[in-house]
């Protein structure tokens, strides 16, 4: 009897045991962040006409040795400009690297992106900058800068590195409230206004004599004058 109940004295603490060790294990795993290529800034909102940057990180990436991924926006909101090797691939530039960023079919849209490091130098990994990428608003509205067709991350062997998540990012090309006015002859100041894409204003002289009236409109507003005497 004394011998039964050791036994199961026994498998109970085998039990507990393992079940520690597997609470351990599992905690382990949770604990290490995932990898993955990120925007930063991740979103943001600019004016018609500014130059703005963003830049493509990556965080707790494995082994890498070459990289390629698409980028896609909305090219009646913004366009690309240029873009400049980062630093996580050649080492803050002590290794030899191959870099290349170009629009797909040289349209705006669409940027296509390829490293690599040289030679028989090894893989890197970890956190770092990949490549800054400058853009230019053109127009009003939103877009998103999103990561597309990634060709991925592989290493020096051509083997897979995996990335955990792809996390792309958005620009706001902000509108602007704009006042119009009107002066009529009779020195009478009328006002008015109108929320309109900053980079759609236009403004003319309404062709009409000056000694009746002047005018100016800005925007797409439509002025209603009655002549004085």
């Amino acid at each position: 009897m004394r011998k039964g109940k050791s036994e199961i004295f026994s498998l109970i603490c085998i039990l507990i045991v393992l079940i520690l060790s597997g609470c351990g294990s599992s905690s382990s795993n949770n604990s290490q962040p995932e990898s993955k290529v990120f925007l930063t800034p991740g979103s943001s909102t600019v004016n018609p006409g500014d130059v703005f940057s963003r830049t493509v990180k990556v965080q707790n990436v494995g082994g890498t040795f070459y990289a390629a991924f698409d980028m896609t926006y909305d090219p009646k909101v913004i366009e690309y400009l240029d873009a400049t090797e980062g630093t996580f691939l050649n080492r803050n530039g002590t290794d030899a690297t191959s870099f290349q960023a170009a629009l797909q079919d040289g349209k705006q849209g669409r940027i296509t992106i390829g490293m690599t490091r040289l030679g028989p130098i090894g893989n890197v990994s970890g956190d770092g900058t990949l490549l800054t990428l400058t853009f230019r608003a053109v127009g009003p509205g939103s877009t998103s800068l999103a990561f597309a067709d990634p060709k991925g991350f592989k290493d020096s062997a051509n083997q897979d590195v995996r990335i955990g998540e792809w996390e792309s990012g958005s620009v706001t090309v902000q509108f602007f409230l704009i006042q119009s006015f009107y002066l009529h002859s009779s020195k009478s100041l009328k006002y008015s206004s109108l929320l309109i894409p900053a980079v759609r204003i236009h403004d003319f002289i309404i062709s009409r004599p000056i000694s009746s009236y002047f005018g100016i409109m800005i925007g797409r507003l439509t002025p209603s004058f009655s002549k004085t005497r």
